[in-house]
């Protein structure tokens, strides 16, 4: 990604997040979006991480999760990956 275009994503970002950022939500703790035995994700957490990245494509950058398969569920089972 080249510069200009860097600055033109970061801006969206400032001008999301800019009008919230006194009043925004201080969020939760790890042990409220993530199960601590398995230290798997909730799914309520997966929905505001989905969420945060269909923002972020809609502003033309797409996001390819690391470590998919560790972000949902492990790499022991297949159908715990999201492509």
């Amino acid at each position: 990604m080249k510069i200009p275009e860097v600055n033109d994503l970061l801006l969206k970002f400032v001008d999301w997040y800019d009008p919230q950022y006194t009043s925004a939500d201080l969020g939760k703790t790890f042990q409220e979006c993530y199960d601590v035995k398995t230290v798997r994700p909730t799914k309520e957490y997966l929905e505001v991480y989905d969420k945060a990245l269909a923002r972020m494509a809609d502003w033309g950058f797409e996001i390819t999760p690391y470590n998919t398969g560790v972000m949902y569920g492990g790499y022991d089972d297949p159908k715990n990956y999201r492509y």
